[in-house]
């Protein structure tokens, strides 16, 4: 009798202890908007709800910032598995253990593109576990930040003795005349690289021409230089798509040449610019950064809104990235005080320490001093959502951010949970810079009151 009193004690103690538990478990997610070190993933969704499956009776609804976290979780993981998936691909039985050449990693100021080299890196170890892969430079490497080695002095030499290597050219906005000549070293790598057994692979970008010269110019020399590096003509000869076309070409191209695009709109004009290579529609790399981790405001120079705004060739407002601008748009929408910053890139030295342009933390740091962001660099849209940051983005003059975000969270008829509708994501898109703040205000306004 004494041991089924202690057993029958015991239980109830432990259905206490369930119940208890289960009652704070809905506290931890909002602990773990203040932890900058919680890898989260899917754990943020069985944190909340895990014990509501046991006990539904003791289920509560999310607030925002919860919501935001299970959804944007769940949304990663889609963009990671099409990666992944992308890069296993790549593990033809021709390519049983392929060596990678990555070509032209950035090493420069500009933290987007950085994103996308360390994404890269890291998926090729997450994915095929292989070693570092051998990197080779031309313009986006020239900075003396790193110390890498011509691509043109590189590809006759290395991985010499195997035919199973691939040269994964760096990913980015920089495919067409805008930037052109990074555009130029690509076309003009095309031609060695295959000539050396390299099949080309080049990583997730999008497709942007100002004159329709260069952009003819380019779709000639780009056929011309993988024709001639497989051997189907020589040096400095032409040819025709329906050549490479042909059943007696197409395989072999196609097998050794794939464009990926991270836009559908990019996409779409590479099948009719690029027809005889492989293209596929792939999510911008920059979302396998990290996995996803809420991190702290730095509250020592923290602000209600921060304006994360370009200040180059690609932007819309640029005559309108000042503070008395911004100060009197921020009094016509509320009458509380509100306390904003304007930032890029440049200024992560900052708030941080570092001196190192290459540091994740420094990103950190800066996208961690606003509450809300607001934003017209995609890549400083991806790490605000990486970052668990509401954002609001303005697109630049091309358009990127929202047809990038259009191939990374496609169209759904799921609801109101699903990828492509920000709303339960915290993020959205404002027609300018007038609309971004009156948006803001009204998020403060109605999320932060009611929290």
């Amino acid at each position: 009798m004494k041991i089924k009193h202690r057993l029958k004690t015991r239980i109830v103690w432990a259905c206490c202890i369930l119940l208890i538990s289960a009652y704070f478990s809905g506290k931890v997610l909002f602990l773990l908007k203040n932890s900058s070190s919680c890898s989260c993933h899917d754990r943020g969704k069985q944190e909340v709800m895990g014990f509501g499956k046991i006990f539904p009776f003791i289920n509560r609804k999310l607030n925002f910032t919860e919501r935001m976290v299970v959804n944007r979780n769940k949304c990663l993981k889609k963009v990671k598995k099409a990666h992944v998936e992308f890069f296993k691909g790549l593990q033809f039985s021709t390519y049983k253990q392929p060596r990678f050449l990555h070509v032209d990693p950035s090493y420069h100021g500009n933290f987007g593109d950085t994103m996308l080299t360390k994404s890269l890196v890291s998926l090729i170890h997450k994915t095929l576990h292989f070693i570092e892969p051998f990197s080779c430079g031309y313009a986006q490497s020239s900075w003396g930040v790193v110390p890498i080695k011509n691509c043109d002095e590189v590809i006759p030499t290395v991985y010499a003795h195997t035919n199973q290597k691939i040269a994964l050219w760096q990913a980015g906005g920089n495919w067409g005349d805008l930037y052109e000549g990074i555009q130029i070293w690509r076309m003009l790598s095309m031609e060695s690289l295959l000539e050396n057994n390299f099949s080309i692979v080049s990583m997730p970008q999008s497709i942007h021409y100002k004159n329709d010269s260069h952009k003819s110019w380019h779709t000639s020399m780009i056929r011309n230089k993988i024709a001639s590096g497989l051997g189907i003509i020589q040096k400095g000869s032409s040819t025709t798509s329906e050549v490479l076309l042909s059943p007696k070409y197409k395989k072999m191209v196609q097998s050794r040449v794939t464009f990926t695009w991270r836009e559908r709109e990019s996409y779409e004009e590479a099948l009719n610019l690029y027809p005889y290579v492989s293209n596929r529609l792939l999510p911008d790399l920059a979302f396998g950064l990290w996995e996803y981790s809420t991190i702290p405001n730095y509250y020592e120079s923290s602000v209600d809104l921060l304006f994360f705004l370009r200040n180059d060739a690609e932007s819309t407002h640029s005559t309108k990235r000042n503070h008395n601008y911004v100060r009197k748009l921020l009094e016509s929408a509320t009458s509380r005080r509100t306390t904003f910053r304007i930032v890029d890139w440049g200024h992560r030295s900052s708030v941080s320490n570092s001196t190192d342009i290459l540091e994740i933390d420094s990103a950190v740091r800066l996208v961690s001093l606003g509450k809300i962001v607001i934003v017209d660099r995609l890549h400083g849209s991806i790490f605000s959502y990486l970052s668990g940051r509401p954002f609001i983005y303005i697109d630049q003059i091309t358009g990127k951010i929202t047809k990038a975000l259009n191939v990374a969270f496609p169209e759904s008829k799921s609801g109101p949970d699903s990828c492509d509708n920000g709303k339960n994501s915290g993020w959205s898109k404002a027609d300018s810079l007038e609309d971004a703040v009156r948006q803001a205000v009204n998020f403060m306004e109605e999320v932060y009151s009611a929290q």
